[in-house]
């Protein structure tokens, strides 16, 4: 199968720092994490949880059960009616802390904890120093690990999150005397004393003395053992949750760990981890396809999930072999029309602007669902069919996509449960409405009613959320109610509308069926898409972003991290780019939180002039933990503006951990066709063309590497660069092996890279000649002379 490399597909943001541009709302960049009273003092909230645990011993010490007598006296029986009430009461407190789970540690750097806090029902958060937090940027907290359709948490992991709540209680010490007393408290009130005793006692190995046997009955100890763990493993799975990057993580586990069997939540966290190059992207797919087989069927379908996000990201070309693992491997029960249909629709990710080469990957894999479908005899349903229209939709196969349209919107299939399920629940969402005369009340706990996954920002792209209601009448239907693997209105009910306007043919008919789409369903997806079509039709200027902006907020349009995303993505076009973007913060706090998670900003710090280069560089300095998007941004802008520059910005880059991707190659060979300048030592071209071999596939002479995934895979854009760098540079031998270096990796060049070879080519002439002869879409003499003129001008 030919490679092919997503190109210009953003990496999400993980990390952020909060910079002045959000004035106020920077407070709620930091949602998860524990929050300082005005007293400076620490409030805890009781927490409850329904997880039933049988454990025969109690916790504290000065719990002691009644020995059982043949006579009982009436002042014995009360007595040991009220000893068994205590130790009920103890057992409860004890049930408590089964609710502990993975669900805010902090995603990098050394889990940094100081001390812990309960809040809600079942929910323990890591509560991570603040000064730590505003001098690295790390506030990125972690969605929870254990969303399946269990009520409780797997053991596993309540003994992990237990193990470092202990640890950080061991270290009091080091907090200011008003965090410690609230510390102390909390400890009083979980009853920690004893079980901190007996886990350090255990972490040192003290089995042989009278203290070490009373750790046996200690509830970590039980439930390691029970599932066939010991301490060491322990250790090892913190280590893990520490580590500072995915490599990190996996090597601690392959080195430490003396079984090759991951819990389910420590792998599932580990996927969710930042990928910072190719290598850990197929790293990851290896850990995939490791644990797949293995774990739970109630974890499979959200590791796929994961997966399939940094695949998507950074290895598109294996998202068939992806899919196809996950149909031979998963569980049987998952072979349903749901699980089936919500693969098509997430493998197509609906909204995001693939190239065609892209799309003829995904629709690949499209296929291998659908002969699985058709191989169990399972139909598909109306999400089905969208991700096919949608990624058919794209350049000459348009037209295929209209059909598959029809196809819906005549429904001669039969109805799917999920989607009967999704008109009742719209229904009563409208109904609701109607009744309540609140505009768009239901639309934003449609799109963003679920703020314990908010910070999935996988899913802004994949579908909107469903109802609260859809989620407890459907429990069945999924495999956990997380956002991920719920129904999902939008396909069902909104889906036509967004399909219909993606595939107008020019900016009439685009607006004319949005304006035929009835105000109710007017949701923010819809109003995202139609500056998409807009946009690239040409015709998203300032008057219109201006007429479009003033109608989604006299509507209330609800501002999810789609619709902002798009909005942000249209300011890069028009004038008083910032002033928006400080009104959509201002209107929405949620969304301050999105926009830095997800990148937009990045996208929106486009390079038009000198000038913007401090913007840029502004932007940088205030994030410890540089995102890739904004390093692209800047070195995009000093290729065209700030050239000398540029080698220091890259080794900065190349420095804090990431490679470069085919957009940042395409700069470096932009600002290295100056052959005048010099980075450090060396001309620029003379770095450039090292590091472009280095990067891209096929450029060993014996095509060894043309199969490396962990090379890219150049596009046409990026070979023009190249031949323009080189060319200029008069690197004759260079340009003689270009051809041969296409050929090898099964490359077609545009005309545009012919032109450009004939061009610089000492042998252009020739080249030119055997082109005629050969024929296609090789360039004629008006359309080399052309590019010859308009090459001489740039």
């Amino acid at each position: 199968m030919r490679y092919l490399d997503p190109g210009g597909s953003l990496a999400l943001l993980k990390l952020f720092r909060p910079f002045p541009l959000l004035g106020q709302n920077s407070k709620y960049l930091n949602k998860g994490i524990a929050k300082l009273s005005a007293d400076h003092e620490i409030s805890y909230a009781r927490f409850v949880s329904n997880v039933s645990v049988d454990r025969s011993v109690a916790i504290s010490s000065n719990v002691t059960k009644v020995p059982p007598s043949k006579q009982v006296s009436e002042s014995n029986l009360k007595s040991r009616n009220k000893t068994l009430s205590d130790t009920k009461g103890k057992k409860e407190k004890t049930k408590r802390l089964m609710g502990l789970r993975l669900l805010d540690l902090v995603k990098f750097g050394t889990l940094d904890i100081e001390m812990a806090r309960v809040v809600k029902a079942k929910t323990v958060v890591a509560y991570v120093n603040m000064k730590r937090v505003s001098e690295k940027g790390e506030s990125r907290l972690l969605p929870p690990s254990s969303y399946h359709k269990l009520k409780s948490p797997q053991v596993l992991e309540t003994v992990t999150v237990l193990a470092l709540i202990l640890e950080s209680v061991n270290h009091t010490g080091k907090l200011r005397k008003v965090e410690e007393a609230s510390f102390r408290r909390l400890s009083s009130f979980l009853s920690f004393q004893q079980e901190q005793k007996d886990y350090f006692a255990l972490k040192e190995g003290n089995s042989s003395t009278q203290a070490g046997i009373e750790t046996e009955r200690s509830f970590i100890y039980q439930a390691l053992k029970a599932n066939g763990y010991d301490m060491n493993d322990l250790r090892t799975w913190i280590d893990c949750l520490r580590a500072k990057t995915f490599r990190d993580a996996k090597n601690i586990f392959e080195r430490s760990s003396h079984t090759d069997r991951w819990p389910e939540f420590l792998a599932l966290f580990t996927v969710r981890r930042r990928i910072l190059s190719r290598l850990e992207a197929h790293e990851a797919l290896r850990l995939f396809q490791h644990t797949l087989p293995a774990i739970d069927k109630n974890w499979q379908f959200a590791l796929f999930i994961e997966t399939l996000r940094i695949v998507h990201q950074w290895h598109i070309e294996f998202v068939p072999t992806l899919c196809q693992f996950f149909l031979r491997h998963s569980d049987v029960s998952l072979k349903t029309s749901y699980y089936y249909n919500q693969m098509m629709w997430l493998v197509s990710k609906f909204g995001t602007r693939w190239s065609q080469d892209d799309s003829l990957i995904l629709a690949e894999s499209l296929q291998l669902i659908a002969a699985d479908m058709s191989k169990a005899n399972i139909p598909i349903d109306t999400k089905g069919y969208l991700a096919i229209a949608y990624i058919t939709g794209a350049g000459p196969a348009s037209d295929r996509a209209r059909t598959v349209l029809d196809v819906i919107k005549r429904h001669e299939y039969d109805y799917s449960r999920e989607e009967l399920m999704a008109q009742k629940v719209w229904a009563e969402m409208m109904k609701t409405k109607l009744n309540s005369g609140k505009k768009h009340s239901q639309e934003l706990e449609y799109e963003n009613n679920n703020d314990e996954y908010e910070s999935n920002d996988y899913n802004d792209d994949y579908e909107q959320s469903p109802n609260k209601n859809e989620r407890k009448e459907n429990k069945n239907l999924s495999a956990s109610n997380n956002s991920n693997t719920a129904i999902g209105l939008f396909p069902y009910i909104h889906g036509v509308y967004a399909m219909e306007i993606l595939l107008a043919q020019d900016t009439y008919e685009a607006l004319q069926l949005f304006d035929n789409i009835p105000p109710n369903d007017r949701i923010a997806m819809i109003w995202g898409l139609l500056m998409t079509k807009l946009r690239e039709l040409g015709d998203m200027n300032s008057e219109a972003f201006e007429i479009l902006w003033n109608r989604i907020r006299t509507e209330n349009v609800s501002l999810t991290p789609f619709l902002i995303q798009r909005i942000c993505e249209c300011l890069k076009d028009t004038d008083g780019a910032f002033k928006i973007l400080n009104e959509v913060m201002a209107s929405s706090p949620k969304a301050a939180n999105s926009l830095l998670r997800s990148g937009t900003v990045a996208s929106f710090l486009s390079v038009r002039k000198f000038e913007d280069l401090n913007k840029v560089r502004y932007f940088l300095s205030n994030f410890q933990r540089r995102s890739f998007e904004i390093y692209d941004e800047l070195l995009a802008g000093e290729a065209m503006y700030d050239k000398e520059k540029f080698w220091d910005t890259y080794t900065l880059f190349r420095n804090d951990g990431y490679d470069p991707k085919v957009s940042t190659l395409t700069s470096l060979c932009r600002a290295a066709a100056d052959v005048t300048i010099t980075w450090g030592e060396l001309f620029a071209v003379q770095r450039a063309v090292v590091e472009f071999k280095t990067w891209v596939r096929g450029a060993a002479s014996d095509g060894s590497d043309k199969g490396d995934v962990l090379k890219l895979y150049p596009t046409a854009e990026l070979f023009h660069r190249y031949i323009i760098m080189i060319g200029r540079a008069n690197y004759d031998q260079e340009l003689v092996e270009v051809l041969p270096w296409m050929e090898r990796i099964q490359f077609k060049p545009n005309k545009i890279c012919l032109c450009a070879l004939i061009t610089y080519s000492p042998n252009g002439k020739h080249l030119f000649a055997h082109g005629q002869k050969v024929g296609g879409e090789w360039p004629t003499q008006y359309e080399v002379d052309q590019y010859a003129h308009y090459s001489k001008l740039k």
